[in-house]
């Protein structure tokens, strides 16, 4: 049995963030706080707020975030975080092109 989630965080400006082997991830989704070990069953979520990867048990690495789709399949972890988390959003209502 293997005792290790393969993570690989995605931020859909910047590419890979991390990837790496964990103990648990946590974050949140619509239903609330969740945690995923190893074996756990295969499934896909919005998740918001924050995402946390536990390397070991007793030494979490926090990412905030605002949304991000959580997707464990076969003891592989892939997030997607969304490009507002990185990318500075324009403040003009209009979108002219920028030579006019």
């Amino acid at each position: 049995m293997n005792k290790k989630i393969k993570a690989v965080v995605y931020n859909l400006a910047k590419g890979v963030i991390t990837k790496k082997e964990v103990a648990a991830i946590s974050s949140v989704n619509k239903e609330g706080p969740f945690d995923v070990l190893p074996q756990h069953a295969n499934f896909i979520s919005i998740i918001k707020n924050e995402l946390i990867l536990y390397p070991t048990l007793n030494s979490p690495e926090k990412i905030p975030l605002k949304l991000g789709i959580f997707k464990f399949i076969k003891n592989e972890a892939k997030i997607y975080l969304s490009v507002e988390q990185t990318v500075p959003k324009t403040t003009s209502k209009t979108s002219q092109p920028e030579n006019q």
